[in-house]
């Protein structure tokens, strides 16, 4: 009909026409209207009617603005039941004549699938007609709603109203009108009706992500953070939105999981009033029933960290992350799901395993196909994932209804595709009415959901009779896992590439050897501990550049090798020692502040040494010529004075080596040069005897030397003395005898 209308005034446009024609015209128009406008008051059958006699114009309603022919949707009734007999339309109307323009609307029969939603939606292939207005309404006669923009009701299932009987999804159109010409674009939404038969449909279960930050950057704040917080960029979602989404979340009952970014809410629980109070909407609505998802305490990038081998690093930020979040918002989040905006790798879905994650949410496209026998339909079941060893349940985000979420955080579009977005989820429900199913809305990376989107969402995730809003743990929970051929079916990562390693970090295991090596000697309670550890993990930012991650990373490892190098062994000097058991004087020199516990290490194989206690601690020998000292310094100098045993005199070297407790890190290390001057008693016994010996041995030696030489008379021995023999004087030969 209303085709046959358009036909009908391109034949008669009143601009190729004369003035007499246009004049015969309007007359024959204002009669026709006079004598079939019906008797009732309702709006939306009001007919054209003219309110001068002199000129036939209408009074235009001051609600319509004069401009470019444009309908714009403010809000609509987001579900029509047996006991609902109206469905309204509230409109922002501008017109270019708007005293001589009309409001148009038909509706058309039930849709059966759901790409031929899609195609309704765009305003292509709409089905028959079952319902149009008998009349167009004349803008003066719409009624101002006191919201804003004007009403159009639409009588259901009255008399003379819009017929419907079948639960279903029904295209809708809103068009203007001047003289039957049809002007602008018509607006295409969709009328949402529940009959009696959707009692025994299970109702399409939603979860919807609201991402408050969580994948953005914390602003820098004057005085928040100092240094380490100015060093990061411009945070993705402003405090104003949320405020005032927080705002939404707490006065809107409906269930939703949250992803917020824990540095920006712990600057707003110590910022100005509407902060502190975004904050309270923020418990109240974690109090009431919404989920609050886990994440790092800064922004990172979770798959260039682990292909980084930064592992525990992630932990770390996910662990801070969460402790942050219990402080400020009273609820820690479990760490057992993962939502991910964007496509992830096996070996990051391995590292958030490793973690504790047990249940993700992926986009579509990052999950294999399922099977054949669900193509024709939507896939509303969460499956199996095998990745890395793992074994996850997994939901894949539908990357339409994604879109939608994108394009309704356009200005002057949010009313119009929330109530398509939501007239699709209703058709999803009644692909399969009979099978519990449900899907998950999350908007793509870098998409904020403002609180004119997520008033219009939640508001009607409530009303609507064939949707049933939950969090993404509660899908889980109650939503069964898809089988396929009596097995469970198991779907596969696909799409994503091994991401590349974060760049900047070369000198970090380094600074984090040194941090650790510092909380070791000085403690984990040490405010500067907590200063270093909280600058390694900003630096892992993903809002910093390489090279400013780098110069991050070098600054603390050279403040935290200063620190440690406060404490350190004096000059070496040589040590003598005069007795066989005795004490080795040790000096050890710190101009750190507080105690700082460290273990001397002491080494030499001349060495014995022996247990001992002292007012900073204990020696005690780990093996032949080697002994640990763990010791608490609390003053400048420590002087202590080591039992040893000496082996063997002599010259020798001892080292010291300076570590930490645990010698993951060396502090310092010197070598002493030991002089030992005493002897042991059975050296010594064996050295005097020796001496004897040397000396009755010269004594002997010497005499018998003389003798051999002439240099002393034999001495005369009575056994050799023959008394027949003449004596014979000793310097003439032996006589010859006779």
């Amino acid at each position: 009909m209303r085709r046959g209308r358009e036909r009908r005034a391109v034949r008669r446009a009143p601009w190729t026409v004369g003035a007499p024609a246009v004049a015969v015209a309007l007359v024959a128009l204002v009669v026709l209207g006079t004598a079939l406008a019906p008797a009732g008051p309702a709006a939306a059958s009001v007919r054209h009617r003219p309110t001068s006699s002199r000129t036939g114009a209408l009074r235009p309603a001051a609600a319509v603005a004069r401009g470019p022919d444009a309908l714009r949707l403010l809000a609509q009734t987001p579900a029509v039941g047996p006991k609902t007999t109206v469905f309204r339309l509230r409109l922002q109307v501008t017109a270019r004549s708007p005293s001589t323009e009309a409001l148009g609307f038909t509706a058309y029969g039930a849709l059966t699938a759901r790409s031929q939603f899609q195609a309704a939606r765009d305003g292509t292939a709409l089905t028959p007609f079952i319902y149009q207005l008998p009349q167009p309404v004349a803008l003066s006669k719409l009624p101002r709603d006191r919201a804003g923009g004007v009403d159009l009701d639409i009588p259901v299932n009255t008399a003379g109203g819009l017929p419907v009987s079948a639960t279903g999804v029904y295209p809708v159109q809103v068009f203007l009108e001047s003289y039957g010409a049809l002007v602008g674009k018509p607006l295409t939404t969709f009328l949402v009706y529940a009959g009696a038969d959707a009692a025994g449909y299970h109702r399409l279960e939603v979860a919807t992500v609201v991402d408050l930050g969580g994948d953005g950057t914390p602003a820098a704040r004057p005085g928040r953070g100092g240094a380490a917080a100015a060093s990061l960029s411009a945070q993705t979602v402003s405090p104003r939105v949320i405020e005032a989404d927080a705002s939404v979340l707490a006065t809107e009952r409906v269930p939703a999981t949250l992803q917020v970014s824990p540095a920006e809410v712990a600057a707003m629980a110590g910022g100005s009033a509407p902060e502190r109070s975004a904050v309270s909407d923020l418990r109240s609505a974690l109090g009431s029933g919404d989920e609050l998802l886990p994440a790092t305490s800064v922004p990172t990038d979770t798959g260039a960290l682990v292909s980084a081998g930064l592992e525990p690093d992630l932990q770390s930020l996910l662990l801070q992350g969460s402790t942050s979040l219990a402080g400020t918002l009273g609820t820690a989040p479990a760490l057992s799901t993962w939502v991910s905006v964007s496509d992830l790798a096996p070996s990051t879905v391995g590292a958030l395993g490793r973690a504790g994650v047990q249940q993700l949410v992926l986009p579509g496209d990052n999950l294999s196909v399922p099977p054949s026998d669900t193509l024709g339909l939507t896939f509303g079941q969460p499956a199996k994932l095998a990745a890395a060893g793992s074994s996850f349940s997994v939901v894949g985000s539908d990357p339409e209804l994604a879109g939608q979420l994108q394009r309704a955080t356009t200005r002057g579009q949010t009313a119009l595709v929330v109530n398509q977005l939501l007239a699709e989820l209703a058709m999803i429900d009644l692909e399969r009415p009979g099978d519990l199913r449900g899907v998950v809305l999350m908007a793509p990376p870098g998409t904020v959901l403002g609180p004119d989107v997520l008033l219009t969402l939640l508001a009607g995730l409530e009303h609507d009779p064939l949707l049933k809003a939950v969090t993404v743990d509660g899908e889980f929970d109650s939503v069964p896992l898809a089988a396929q051929g009596g097995q469970t079916l198991t779907r596969h990562l696909v799409g994503a590439r091994q991401p590349e390693a974060l760049a900047g970090v070369g000198l970090l295991q380094a600074a984090e050897r040194e941090v650790g090596a510092y909380s070791e000697v000085f403690g984990r309670r040490s405010g500067l501990f907590a200063s270093f550890s909280q600058r390694l993990l900003e630096s892992l930012s993903s809002s910093l550049s390489p090279a400013q991650r780098s110069t991050s990373i070098a600054a603390v490892l050279r403040s935290a090798s200063a620190q440690l190098d406060k404490v350190r062994l004096p000059t070496p000097e040589p040590i003598t020692l005069t007795s066989l058991n005795g004490q080795l004087p040790l000096t050890l020199l710190s101009s750190a502040v507080g105690a700082a516990r460290v273990t001397l290490v002491l080494s030499s194989e001349e060495l014995s040494f022996v247990r001992r206690r002292y007012p900073e601690g204990e020696c005690r020998p780990t093996g032949p010529g080697s002994a640990e000292c763990a010791l608490t310094l609390t003053h400048a100098s420590t002087v202590f004075e080591v039992p040893i045993s000496v082996r063997t005199p002599g010259v020798f070297q001892l080292l010291l080596q300076l570590e930490t407790r645990s010698g993951a890190v060396v502090l310092a290390t010197s070598t002493q040069t030991v002089r030992s001057t005493a002897f042991p008693d059975v050296g010594l016994v064996v050295i005097i005897a020796a001496a004897l010996f040397l000396l009755v041995w010269w004594l002997r030696n010497a005499r018998h030397g003389r003798r051999a030489r002439q240099l002393v008379p034999r001495p005369v021995d009575d056994d050799d003395t023959d008394d027949t023999q003449p004596a014979v004087s000793s310097g003439a030969p032996p006589r010859a005898p006779a």
